[in-house]
């Protein structure tokens, strides 16, 4: 009788473990990408950059201008870059794209990606102690889904060192975002493309 039932209990335990290697065959890769388990995901961290910089309206060339871009789904955040300015003033950063799991992750779908495009400001142009020293270009924080009319501000980055600091609130809700994102810049841009971004008042 004891006998009996180790068998049963053996073949019992066959028949489970049969059962669930036949589940994990049929539980394809594609079902688990489906729910976004393994798949990696193409995230943009900034697309390409363009921009000028001038003081006085006079162009400043060999400045160097620091991109720094943060996103919590990626093991080497920050990415940091840097460029100089040529004879015009003007510099140039490519678009960053890395591959990520996070956007299929429960916890990791919401991370948002932080760009901030900087000038060091010399000892002499620090006003104060509240002063961080940084000239800002731009900085605003973004889902990881590319946003097109972001993506054309940052193609004309063009920032004279006078300039105060403005923030923007951005409504980016269509690609994802926020419907009050802010944006800090000293940056000059097109007053119809800007105005055409503004979160309702």
């Amino acid at each position: 009788m004891l006998k009996s039932k180790a068998t049963f209990s053996f073949r019992h335990s066959s028949y489970l473990l049969g059962f669930i290697v036949f589940f994990l065959c049929v539980y394809s890769s594609e079902n688990q990408a489906m729910f976004g388990f393994f798949k990696s995901y193409d995230v943009e961290l900034s697309p390409k950059v363009k921009g000028r910089i001038t003081n006085e309206g006079k162009a400043l060339s060999g400045v160097e201008v620091m991109r720094k871009l943060y996103y919590e789904g990626y093991e080497k955040s920050p990415v940091t870059d840097y460029a100089l300015t040529n004879t015009h003033g003007e510099f140039s950063f490519d678009q960053s794209v890395i591959q990520s799991k996070a956007p299929g992750n429960i916890f990791g779908q919401d991370y948002l990606i932080r760009q901030e495009i900087t000038i060091k400001k010399d000892v002499k142009d620090v006003r104060n102690e509240s002063d961080d020293g940084y000239y800002w270009l731009w900085v605003m924080s973004k889902g990881w889904k590319s946003v097109p009319p972001v993506n054309n501000l940052l193609l004309n980055l063009h920032a004279d060192l006078q300039n105060e600091e403005i923030q923007y609130d951005l409504d980016i809700s269509q690609y994802g975002g926020s419907q009050y994102q802010p944006m800090i810049t000293i940056c000059d841009f097109d007053e119809n493309t800007i105005n055409s971004l503004l979160s309702p008042d």
